[in-house]
């Protein structure tokens, strides 16, 4: 395999859920190929003095999440344009210009993607036609924009689309995170002939994790991460009510989660008591150590694109993972036949039943069927794919 130098650009790496996921994709690049970072706002002392030193360079965008959001918007909505994005593109451009040497030139111009955060393309597409780069590859995380059910067909909804589509038309290669999103995000352009397409799955850096089942004296379905948009645990707030007139030890914890009020208050106090939430942790293990099972909870909605990010931190753990999610949803296609993941659909008495079904064997489950699961999202599997996509390596 030929070595090869990647100019990658990104406004986020490390701290943020897509930026955790561009750091491990970055660090595994860099342990095979020449790699200058140029990064804005959300960037990692570790990465950048550990990893990539001599290579990386950084700065922090003058413009609030809140104001680049609110200059997009009205940009998007009204010229069809992202001046939020043109902002930050001008930004990195300044960053790159400062710390890379104006004659370097690069196999491969990366762009990580995601929702907000497309400066990166639109650098590239300089970058490219400079003569700097000799292609333009991207890396979208996210969904840009995000379908509807998740978006509301608005002006700024289609002058998003039309800004995303531009930024295809001009790239040699585009991966998405998952087979429907890239599905997905290649609908928005008419022609994709000369695109090198694939899947690159969010990828886990850990191996298993091999926790002895906790005592049966408190048994705590844990959900880690944040709920939002078509999100909901409505329905597994329903379930618990069920459930606990069967089995009194069932507990739901939440940790890194805002639960919203209007879904607390209806439950009453003795169901109250077996719903515990924790706002923020910074180590997850005695979390997952705890549990007799994780929660994933996908939106309420058929047909969806996303798959969340915590299913990949689940995965590595030795616990059964109960899955809640749509029909022809990315879990669902996945998952499907591994017996270790209980998927059900957004149903109280489904929901309920896989709970039950959860403890009976917890006990013993097997989880050698998700082995190769825990490869094909492994961070050196996802960065052979993407090489062997390009032609880097043999397939």
């Amino acid at each position: 395999m030929s070595k090869k130098r990647y100019l990658i650009l990104t406004e986020n790496l490390g701290k943020t859920a897509p930026g955790l996921v561009f750091e491990r994709l970055v660090r595994e690049i860099a342990l095979r190929h020449d790699v200058v970072v140029v990064c804005l706002n959300n960037y990692t002392n570790e990465a950048s003095t550990n990893v990539l030193s001599g290579s990386f360079s950084g700065m922090h965008s003058p413009l609030t999440p809140r104001t680049q959001a609110r200059l997009s918007r009205f940009s998007l909505s009204f010229i069809g344009d992202d001046w939020g994005a043109r902002l930050n593109a001008a930004l990195l451009e300044k960053v790159l210009n400062q710390g890379v040497d104006p004659q370097a030139k690069f196999d491969y111009v990366l762009s990580l993607v995601s929702f907000r955060h497309t400066s990166p393309l639109l650098l590239a597409e300089r970058i490219v036609r400079r003569g700097v780069g000799e292609k333009s590859i991207a890396y979208f995380v996210d969904a840009i924009p995000a379908p509807l059910g998740w978006s509301v067909n608005n002006i700024e909804f289609r002058g998003l689309q039309r800004f995303s589509a531009r930024r295809i038309k001009r790239l040699d290669a585009l991966f998405s995170s998952n087979a429907q999103m890239l599905e997905y995000q290649l609908s928005l352009v008419n022609d994709v002939a000369h695109l090198c397409t694939g899947v690159l799955y969010n990828p886990i850096s850990s191996t298993e994790k091999i926790f002895p089942l906790p005592s049966i004296k408190k048994l705590n379905f844990l959900y880690a991460g944040s709920l939002y948009g078509k999100r909901t645990p409505k329905y597994l707030f329903d379930a618990l009510k069920k459930v606990l007139k069967q089995n009194d030890k069932i507990y739901l914890v939440f940790v890194g989660s805002n639960i919203e009020s209007q879904y607390l208050s209806d439950l009453n106090d003795v169901e109250r008591a077996h719903v515990e939430i924790k706002p923020f942790a910074s180590d997850l293990d005695s979390y997952y150590r705890d549990a007799v099972a994780l929660v994933d909870i996908d939106a309420d909605m058929n047909d969806d694109v996303f798959l969340s990010s915590k299913i990949t931190n689940y995965l590595p753990v030795n616990r059964i993972i109960l899955s809640e999610t749509g029909k022809n949803s990315p879990a669902s296609r996945l998952f499907s036949g591994v017996q270790s993941i209980v998927q059900c659909g957004h149903d109280s008495d489904e929901i309920a039943k896989s709970m039950l079904r959860i403890i009976d064997e917890a006990a013993t489950s097997s989880y050698e069927d998700r082995l190769p699961l825990i490869k094909a999202f492994s961070v050196e599997s996802v960065v052979d794919q993407m090489e062997t996509l390009l032609g880097i390596r043999n397939s």
